[in-house]
């Protein structure tokens, strides 16, 4: 049996992504790798999603830096 596509949720920069989760907090952009199943392992749509919500970050004047993490408590990335 295929397995169903991960839904896609809103980010505060309103593009849907998977593989990722965007916010802006205090002028702080925080994108966090959000696959901790697979230790947050990179794939194709993880890098895309990362280099989109990055291109945001530098594109809104209010952001004064980003932080990329990693969901989970195992791996930042495998």
């Amino acid at each position: 049996m295929a397995k169903k596509p991960a839904a896609k949720k809103r980010s505060s920069n309103g593009r849907r992504y998977t593989d990722i989760l965007y916010e802006v907090k205090d002028h702080v952009a925080w994108a966090t790798i959000n696959r901790p199943r697979v230790l947050n392992a990179f794939r194709e749509q993880t890098l895309d999603e990362l280099i989109d919500a990055l291109k945001s970050t530098r594109e809104d004047p209010s952001i004064a830096c980003a932080v990329v993490t990693g969901a989970g408590d195992k791996a930042f990335s495998a």
